[in-house]
């Protein structure tokens, strides 16, 4: 709702922490990333509250995804003056072959049956080796690297992906 009324990643994201905020229990609190991509321009604007990095690949700008994590709190954890001061809105512009993913933290924070994490390196490891056979199959060996690290121990939080690729 509030991104149909305002255009900024970083007020978006304030008026849903004064919107949430009054109806969560002391000490809840939601995670989120909000970003608007403007095609025309190929640019990326986005904030983060509290939220995991957006990762960015593209072999041509370097051998490594790059994490991006703007600053941020949670929602429902300051008032209004605290978010606005907190927050942090980031923007970058997108070249041919970039791709930008981000994820909920039962991606990252999946265990396996010694109780290790995948953590953000073995997501950036499945973004580097996978990017190139387009979104799909990105998503697909995600999917798939999850499920074998996992092995037989439960899905225990939400798994969402988000991708894109500038073509």
């Amino acid at each position: 709702m509030a991104g149909r009324m305002l255009s900024d990643p970083k007020e978006v994201l304030s008026f849903a922490n004064e919107m949430i905020r009054p109806d969560l229990d002391r000490g809840t609190f939601i995670t989120s990333c909000y970003g608007v991509l403007h095609t025309e321009d190929r640019c990326f604007r986005f904030a983060s509250a509290g939220h995991n990095p957006v990762l960015l690949y593209n072999p041509a700008r370097g051998e490594l995804p790059v994490a991006m994590r703007p600053a941020g709190i949670a929602l429902g954890l300051a008032d209004a003056a605290q978010m606005e001061s907190a927050l942090e809105q980031m923007e970058f512009s997108l070249q041919p072959g970039d791709v930008v993913l981000q994820y909920t933290d039962g991606v990252v924070e999946q265990t396996n049956p010694e109780g290790e994490m995948l953590q953000i390196e073995g997501l950036i490891e499945v973004m580097r080796t996978n990017s190139d056979r387009g979104v799909r199959n990105l998503l697909n060996a995600i999917e798939t690297a999850l499920t074998r690290f996992r092995g037989s121990t439960a899905q225990e939080d939400d798994v969402t992906v988000v991708c894109f690729r500038v073509l």
